[in-house]
């Protein structure tokens, strides 16, 4: 059987002021951990996966749900693999209790701004940095992360809590390891 470890790391990069007495740009993260503490650094772990889709150990999840793609018959062609969804429950988040999100980001700005992420793969290059995916929790459909920095949202000054789910694709090719993805959030102000 072959095994995937999966390990999620979040940065924050910011534009706006550097003297903290003045209200400036902010974004900061918060996991699945039950700590519900925001910062600018998140560690999560997706756990050991396999590539039928059977088992998960390890994680930061309870919740998890493994569908099969394509063929649902392992040794079909058409078979593509499984897609892991961390948290497959939408709705219900409030900024200190999101248990049906994967990930919670809080914004607080001034004025207008612009959010965008971009995501680096590191182990075994059989699995690509698109097979991990995103989606915000309300959405269905999910959208592959990318080397390349992609806007994700915007909006107007206040404070903003923003939702999102994440899903890993695990195809019948990957080789086992452990494998990790940098997720790099980028907010500036325009």
């Amino acid at each position: 059987m072959k095994l995937f470890t999966a390990v999620l790391v979040f940065f924050c990069l910011c534009s706006g002021s550097l003297f903290p007495q003045q209200f400036s740009l902010m974004l900061s993260l918060d996991g699945p951990d039950p700590d519900d503490t925001y910062g600018p650094l998140e560690l999560i772990r997706f756990g050991q996966l396999d590539h039928l889709g059977s088992s998960i150990s390890g994680g930061d999840f309870s919740g998890v749900r493994a569908r099969r793609l394509g063929s649902q018959h392992l040794f079909d062609e058409k078979f593509e693999g499984v897609l892991y969804e961390f948290t497959p429950n939408t709705g219900g988040n409030n900024p200190l209790n999101h248990k049906n999100a994967t990930i919670a980001l809080k914004i607080e700005s001034p004025g207008s701004w612009q959010l965008s992420v971009s995501a680096q793969a590191h182990g075994d290059p059989s699995m690509r940095v698109d097979q991990l995916l995103y989606k915000e929790d309300r959405q269905r459909e999910y959208t592959p992360f990318t080397a390349v920095s992609q806007t994700i949202t915007q909006g107007g000054s206040g404070i903003h809590h923003l939702f999102y789910d994440f899903a890993l694709k695990v195809e019948p090719d990957d080789l086992p390891g452990n494998y990790s993805w940098q997720i790099i959030y980028v907010i500036i102000e325009y």
